[in-house]
């Protein structure tokens, strides 16, 4: 009687130990930020948002001073004997672009 007792024990013990593991590692996952999304979405839709708005800025930016680099680049290799005229076209139609543009 002794060792049933033990040996139902030792099942109770194990099927504990297989259900905790489980729960534990998908709390220490984070679950619970996804559990906080879930029950408040518009939380979830503003972050998005905001990710979205720094994302955009990020390119614009990134675009904005590749472009400035691309035309100093550019302006300085104007005085090449061979790619100076054709650069220069390319330039003189940047400048009539921005020229054109509203402000």
């Amino acid at each position: 009687m002794e060792t049933e007792n033990q040996e139902r024990k030792n099942i109770y013990e194990e099927g504990i130990k297989k259900v905790v593991e489980p729960v534990r590692d998908i709390f220490a996952t984070g679950f619970e930020d996804v559990i906080r999304f879930v029950k408040k979405p518009w939380r979830l839709i503003w972050i998005n948002f905001l990710i979205g708005i720094a994302r955009g800025l990020g390119f614009f930016l990134g675009v904005t001073i590749l472009g400035a680099c691309i035309l100093v680049a550019l302006n300085k290799m104007v005085d090449l004997p061979v790619l100076g005229k054709h650069i220069a076209n390319i330039v003189n139609a940047v400048q009539e672009q921005l020229a054109n543009m509203p402000r």
